[in-house]
């Protein structure tokens, strides 16, 4: 009896060589896969160490010997050429006093102290309710002009409409500090201004350290990644050139680890809210954040030391909507397409915000009282 099976049938338990050319040309482009991802893997990691060298920006410890303000002749002014180290603990470092030059194509001027503005007076005059304002980029007014920041718009508004007394600003901010670093300068310096008010502005990377504090790693060194550091948000050039929020904690020096974190945070408010208790003055901490989460996630940490908490986000959203503006990142709310620091129009918003939680509060009346009840006293 003959078979049924085709004499080109392939007997059961054989491969069919027909088959073997589809797994061969399958295992081929696995292998050209994996190669061509380790080829272009090398490439990356050697790209990036070249671009890691050449764009490393000074740190702290290139500046030890700055001491005067230089304008470089061949490049803009940035960040490094207006701070130098400062000799008070827990500050770091400071701006350089009497500037006067092109910051971020707006003119910056700093006065014989060292703070942003007009000269200011150690010894307050009479009738006179005097602010200071701790914080970092944002009150500093990274990218606008020197009368617009928001402290400067909230001193003019206070002087036209409660020009009883005299209303005074002192703007202590510096790019880049965190709000250990504002509890230093508010405890080494600031007592001296003598403030009736203080007002902290707080921004979502204030439990970060500034990105050129972070220690300098040789770029050449072949125990770490470089692309793995730059996936992760782990290396210093980057986070200094795009500006991002450093992720990683292994480039923090020992001596700053105290600054970073929620921990961080809350032992720099606890400070804060003491010197207050201690000296006097009225404290305000401002979050200029516009996202919900972050202001909750601060209020956390403040309600139980007792520090009043006020978010400019709702009356940013409500100014933003009367001009029919649709984000804060939009062009009028930034200072440019690749910077997203407040532009002079955001700096104006938040300042009226101010002006109102400080109408509403009753807080403008007290301060009055108060400055014209020690005049009265010191007659």
């Amino acid at each position: 009896m003959k078979s049924n099976r085709s004499e080109h049938s392939v007997p059961s338990g054989r491969s069919n060589p027909s088959q073997r050319p589809s797994i061969n040309t399958g295992l081929a482009r696995l292998g050209l896969f994996v190669l061509s991802t380790l080829l272009c893997s090398v490439v990356l990691e050697v790209g990036l160490r070249v671009w890691f060298a050449w764009h490393q920006e000074a740190g702290l410890e290139q500046l030890s010997g700055q001491t005067m303000f230089v304008e470089p002749v061949d490049r803009e002014v940035g960040l490094g050429d207006i701070v130098r180290p400062s000799a008070r603990p827990g500050v770091v470092y400071e701006l350089i006093p009497s500037v006067s030059t092109t910051f971020k194509g707006k003119h910056l001027r700093t006065n014989s102290e060292g703070y942003r503005g007009a000269p200011s007076v150690e010894h307050k005059p009479e009738r006179t309710v005097r602010i200071m304002g701790l914080g970092d980029s944002v009150m500093f007014g990274w990218g606008v002009h020197d009368d617009e920041p928001y402290l400067e718009r909230l001193v003019e508004a206070l002087n036209e409409k409660y020009s009883d007394v005299n209303w005074e600003g002192i703007n202590t901010a510096v790019p880049g500090y965190n709000t250990a670093m504002e509890a230093s300068t508010l405890e080494s310096r600031g007592l001296k201004i003598d403030p009736d008010l203080v007002i902290v502005g707080y921004v979502g990377n204030d439990m970060f350290l500034p990105n050129f504090l972070l220690e300098s790693r040789d770029p050449w060194r072949f125990s770490e990644s470089a692309l793995i550091q730059f996936l992760f948000g782990r290396s210093r050039p980057a986070a200094q050139l795009f500006n991002w929020p450093y992720k990683g904690s292994h480039l923090v020096p020992d001596s700053y680890r105290y600054m970073v974190g929620v921990e961080g945070v809350r032992i720099a408010m606890n400070r804060i809210n003491e010197l207050s208790r201690r000296n006097g003055f009225e404290l305000l901490l401002m979050s200029v954040t516009h996202r919900r989460d972050r202001v909750e996630a601060l209020r956390l940490i403040t309600e139980p030391i007792g520090i009043p908490l006020f978010s400019a986000l709702n009356h940013t959203n409500r100014s933003m909507s009367e001009r029919g503006i649709e984000s804060v990142r939009s062009p009028e709310m930034v200072v440019g397409p690749q910077d997203k620091h407040p532009s002079a129009l955001r700096h104006a918003m938040i300042a009226e915000a101010v002006l109102e939680y400080l109408e509403r509060t009753g807080q403008i009346r007290q301060l009055m009282t108060r400055v014209v009840n020690r005049s009265s006293a010191a007659n």
